[in-house]
Order: C-alpha cells, then sequence, then structure tokens
C-alpha cells in the first residue's frame, strides 16, 4: 500500500526568494514565531526566574541566623584571619554546617546581609572550617583592622549581574 503523499504529483509553492526554502517562507508558515518574539520571551523568562531566585535567597535572609545556621545556609562565628598576596581573605570558623560549594557567590556580613558592613565574595577553596576567598572588588578588610573580630557571617547570595 502507498502513502497517499508520496501520490501528489503537485509541486509546492515557490518560495518568495529562490535561495529560501519552501516551508521557511514566512507566508507558509505564519503561527511560527518570529525570531524577535522568541528572544523577547527567552529575556523574559530569565529575568522571571532571576526575580524568583532573588525572592528565595531575601526570604532565607530575612530568617534569624540561628534559623539560616540550622538550614545550612549560613555560618556564623566566622573570624577573617589575614589576606593572601593576592588580594584575598582568609576565614574561618568553629563549626561549620553550610550547604556551600566552592564557586558559590556568599555575602560575608555582621549579621544582616542587607546592612553594611558585608562583602561578596566567592568560596574559593573550602577546607571545611576555614576558607578561601579570591580577590573582591570593594574594601577588603587588612589583617591588622579591627573588623578581623569574630561576629561575621557567611550567608548564600546571587551572582550579581
Amino acid at each position: 500500500m502507498t502513502d497517499a503523499r508520496s501520490q501528489s504529483n503537485t509541486p509546492s509553492a515557490p518560495a518568495a526568494n529562490p535561495d529560501q526554502l519552501a516551508d521557511s517562507d514566512p507566508e507558509s508558515a505564519p503561527d511560527r514565531p518570529s525570531p524577535a518574539s522568541y528572544l523577547a520571551r527567552a529575556e523574559k523568562l530569565v529575568k522571571d526566574e532571576r526575580e524568583a531566585s532573588k525572592r528565595r535567597v531575601f526570604s532565607i535572609w530575612m530568617k534569624p541566623i540561628p534559623e539560616r545556621v540550622a538550614s545550612g545556609h549560613a555560618v556564623e562565628g566566622v573570624r577573617i584571619t589575614g589576606t593572601a598576596p593576592d588580594g584575598g581573605i582568609h576565614l574561618s570558623c568553629t563549626r561549620n554546617q553550610s550547604r556551600f560549594r566552592e564557586v558559590d557567590i556568599l555575602c560575608l556580613n555582621r549579621g544582616d546581609p542587607f546592612s553594611q558592613p558585608r562583602l561578596m565574595v566567592t568560596l574559593d577553596e573550602d577546607r571545611g572550617q576555614s576558607w578561601l576567598s579570591p580577590p573582591t572588588t570593594g574594601t577588603t578588610p587588612g589583617p591588622r583592622s579591627s573588623s578581623i573580630a569574630p561576629g561575621w557571617c557567611w550567608t548564600r547570595t546571587l551572582p550579581v549581574t
């Protein structure tokens, strides 16, 4: 038995542009979205996802420190133990139950990630109870600074775009 489509001898309509295939002619597929429409929808999707991620992070930031620590979203009692020659910072704590992984972007703060002082850093090396963060943009506390005192907190954040 033969397929009815293979028996048709009717040629397809020529494309408006001889270098363009008939089925790629915009008039032959009016329901196909334009590339600009597709890109606009993709951009909206990315922006919507970013906003949803930001809301999730901010909802974690609103919780008290003990709750953030218990859920693995923060480490309290972080001390800045020094700076690296390349401008990175060395940090340590007495207890780490966090979910943080190397390359996470974290907010080093004094318990309130919404307020200063705070420093956005990338976790470069996780050694359990000590960390190394690469050079930062902004003011890095120096080894003789009063900001080395305990009381800092790591909190997960979003990449800055």
